[in-house]
């Protein structure tokens, strides 16, 4: 099995290769079934992502405009420590998007609501989860520093990882501090891995 290292060397090759006209397709296929997932449309609170443009992560601007159009709050992660140790301290914290013109980009490039209220992860009604790559039964990979594997231990409430097809594979080597996902969403279909980690059928 590849390690973590060399596959997010191969993920992140697979995202540089898309033009712009496939990196707005792929995210815009994949946005509409988050869109239309019954766990988005019950939820009040969702937890998201503003996407790293540049590193070709599925864009949610779109449906994060349709959700607040919607009348849902949308809340966005801040991160308060720019450790890679994972400490007892939370190292995110979460604040809610009041105004997208005036979000604050951080050392790493990620776009934050400074200003918003903070929002308790008990609050929240659904996450959507950044990744670099996943595997079918429901691990992310992400870029290493463990904050989402932190902030996603002990959550009940459903969490949706946004991820290219390409960057799905059979399995991921998985720590014991790794969370698998509820839901995987792809530009291609829409899986939801069992509780046992077998894969459910997907949703085409």
């Amino acid at each position: 099995m590849p390690t973590k290292a060399a596959l997010r060397q191969h993920f992140r090759a697979v995202r540089a290769a898309l033009d712009d006209a496939s990196y707005a397709q792929r995210s815009r296929a994949i946005t509409n079934r988050v869109a239309a997932l019954p766990e988005v449309e019950a939820a009040s609170i969702v937890h998201a992502y503003w996407p790293m443009v540049a590193e070709r992560e599925a864009d949610t601007r779109p449906l994060l405009r349709a959700l607040r159009a919607a009348g849902k709050q949308i809340v966005l992660p801040v991160v308060l420590r720019f450790t890679r140790e994972p400490t007892d301290a939370p190292r995110l914290e979460h604040r809610a998007l009041t105004d997208p013109s005036v979000l604050q980009v951080n050392r790493w490039g990620l776009h934050e609501p400074v200003a918003g209220p903070c929002v308790p992860p008990e609050a929240l009604d659904i996450v959507l989860v950044p990744m670099l790559g996943g595997d079918r039964r429901g691990y992310r990979l992400g870029h290493g520093f463990g904050y989402y594997d932190e902030f996603l231990h002990g959550l009940t409430v459903p969490t949706v990882g946004l991820v290219y097809e390409a960057c799905l594979v059979e399995a991921l080597p998985v720590a014991p501090h790794d969370v698998p996902l509820r839901v995987l969403v792809t530009e291609r279909r829409t899986l939801r891995p069992a509780a046992d980690g077998a894969e459910s059928e997907p949703t085409t």
